[in-house]
């Protein structure tokens, strides 16, 4: 439906003071700030390319509408949101909240989309894509909120960071798909899964762990530093995963655990005795420095393997530094 574009920005700082769009476009260009009143579409297109500000005591409401999104959104309480779907179509955005939001879906179109507090809790219930045209690198970035993804899952490149709280595969995000372009970065994290899922790439450090409940994570790539003992009940790998140490790490599993490689970059890596058997192809530890006067080694890496079966198909190798 035809619609409104405003270039200048717009205040709303009375309580009877009134945006409704209903079904028709509007584009807010120059931004807009409500303390009080009422910001409302229902349907059509809102588009906020320089982000908006909305403080409590306003109303911020949208439904069946598509929200074109770039800068920063601050919403506090103020949003009601019910079949609405975020589109990143101009410049990176961000998202605060002081309640947890849902979304109907989400599309990055090339651009990086952070949650900017702990209380941006969001839930994203019908899909979500981070695409990068040219490849590379968009991601969402969840930061401290807790992000759920409960739709289809869609990452040619680019794909999730999060520095604490939880990020969770909900039972609608069966079959979520990562090119080998993409993955996961988490720091402080858990991740929970509700259903199985594949990652061709995934690092966790700090106090990250899994949450499976009972439902298979496939790897291919795992980079890992964590505080805590990382128990891989459920974590499949096989003669093609790669683990990579980061930092210092203790694993566990009830059973066999088989890699095409470690590389230890100078870091230990403990073995439960509850682990049956360790096998890789080889074990790669780091880096050593030749001098005309001595041999400088850099590294202490070590396995510690507590009684489990270790078996390295071939021979261990040590990278000189350049």
């Amino acid at each position: 439906m035809a619609g409104l574009s405003i270039a200048q920005p717009v205040t709303l700082d009375a309580a009877g003071e009134k945006i409704v769009t209903g079904a028709a476009d509007l584009s807010l260009n120059g931004g807009i700030s409500v303390t009080a009143g009422t910001l409302s579409s229902t349907g059509g297109t809102l588009s906020l390319p320089g982000g908006a500000t909305l403080a409590s005591g306003a109303s911020f409401s949208t439904s069946n509408t598509t929200l074109n999104l770039g800068g920063s959104l601050a919403v506090a309480d103020t949003w009601t949101s019910t079949n609405t779907s975020i589109s990143l179509t101009t410049d990176n955005a961000s998202l605060s909240s002081t309640v947890p939001l849902s979304l109907a879906s989400l599309q990055t179109n090339g651009h990086d989309f952070e949650l900017a507090s702990a209380t941006s809790d969001l839930t994203i219930t019908e899909g979500v894509t981070i695409r990068y045209p040219a490849g590379g690198g968009p991601t969402i970035n969840s930061g401290e909120a807790d992000l759920t993804l409960n739709g289809s899952v869609n990452v040619p490149d680019g794909g999730i960071l999060s520095s604490g709280g939880t990020v969770t595969f909900g039972t609608g995000s069966s079959g979520a798909s990562f090119t080998d372009n993409s993955g996961m970065m988490l720091e402080d994290t858990t991740l929970v899964l509700q259903t199985a899922l594949d990652l061709p790439y995934l690092q966790l450090s700090g106090t990250s762990s899994f949450q499976t409940n009972g439902n298979t994570l496939n790897l291919k790539y795992l980079e890992i530093g964590v505080q805590n003992e990382l128990d891989f009940t459920n974590v499949v790998t096989d003669n093609e995963s790669e683990l990579f140490l980061i930092g210092n790490s203790a694993i566990t599993k009830t059973g066999a655990l088989v890699f095409k490689q470690i590389v230890n970059r100078g870091y230990t890596l403990t073995l439960n005795p509850a682990i049956t058997s360790l096998t890789a192809k080889q074990h790669l530890y780091a880096k050593f420095t030749i001098r005309r006067d001595r041999t400088t080694w850099l590294s202490t890496g070590k396995v510690l393997a507590q009684g489990v079966d270790v078996t390295l198909r071939k021979q261990i190798y040590l990278k000189k530094e350049q």
